[in-house]
């Protein structure tokens, strides 16, 4: 069997392995995506061009007070920090310390306090954070008394970091950020969802959001996944695999819909991102 550009494709009874079978679909994709009018891929690029935005995303840094975790934000902060073409700003997806979840409140703010010296000193860009599930103090230590402590779960996170909430939204030019909160408590433990306030809030922040912006959304734990397929989920459960958020998300007009995340740098938990537009 041939394709119209070329390359040849073997038929399905061919015995080819997975190697083989990768190298031929990207000749096809390589070369269906090659053929665009000179005037088209203009317009793209000066679309390209006037809606992207370049951002660095950091997350499960998990410092502690040791020398090898904070080495290791320290590398990955200069990194960002001296890129000559530097990010508008960071995203932290979460899990900024090593453990607040079954930690005493000394062992947790020396966590904070490391975290705190070191992004001071390495970063000099605006940071949006997201809450991961280490970031919640408590929930797993066994002393009652400290669901009475002002800092309690996510209270401390939210003033560590001088969040607005533990979920909200931002917009830098053509692009508007949704940052939410996907850990919830569980009988000690924690557990992947949306909670039925966030949930409302979530579609109606998608509903306002004009026509000509593009939306990027930020989640510690992923919201929609692949397994969705595999597992008899409620639709109010996990987020992993809930159809309803997949189907909150799943935006009518295409001019929402954020095509391509392209990692254009990698260095130790930092991925530079330039976000485009389809």
């Amino acid at each position: 069997m041939f394709n119209i550009f070329g390359p040849k494709i073997p038929s399905p009874n061919t015995n080819m392995n997975r190697r083989n079978f990768i190298r031929n679909t990207t000749l096809l994709t390589a070369a269906i995506s090659g053929i665009e009018n000179p005037i088209t891929t203009s317009a793209k690029n000066e679309l390209y061009k006037k809606s992207s935005i370049k951002v660095a995303f950091i997350s499960d840094i998990h410092v502690k007070p040791d020398e090898v975790s904070q080495a290791g934000m320290r590398k990955a902060l200069r990194h960002v920090n001296n890129l000559k073409q530097k990010p508008a700003f960071i995203i932290n997806g979460g899990d900024s310390i090593m453990d607040a979840l079954a930690a005493d409140k000394i062992a947790t703010q020396a966590q904070w306090d490391v975290w705190a010296s070191i992004l001071n000193s390495e970063n000099k860009l605006p940071v949006y954070h997201c809450i991961g599930n280490h970031d919640i103090w408590g929930w797993q230590v066994k002393d009652e008394s400290i669901k009475s402590d002002p800092l309690y779960e996510k209270n401390w996170v939210i003033s560590q970091h001088s969040m607005s909430g533990r979920y909200y939204s931002f917009t830098k030019g053509r692009w508007h950020f949704i940052v939410l909160d996907s850990t919830q408590e569980n009988n000690g433990g924690y557990i992947a969802r949306l909670d039925e306030e966030q949930y409302q809030w979530l579609e109606n922040e998608l509903a306002s959001v004009p026509k000509d912006t593009f939306i990027c959304i930020v989640s510690h734990i992923p919201i929609i996944s692949f397994c969705a397929a595999m597992f008899l989920m409620t639709c109010c459960l996990m987020v992993t695999g809930s159809c309803r958020e997949s189907c909150s998300i799943r935006m009518p007009e295409e001019s929402k819909v954020c095509s391509q995340n392209i990692p254009t740098s990698r260095h130790a938990s930092v991925v530079i991102y330039t976000c485009r537009t389809k």
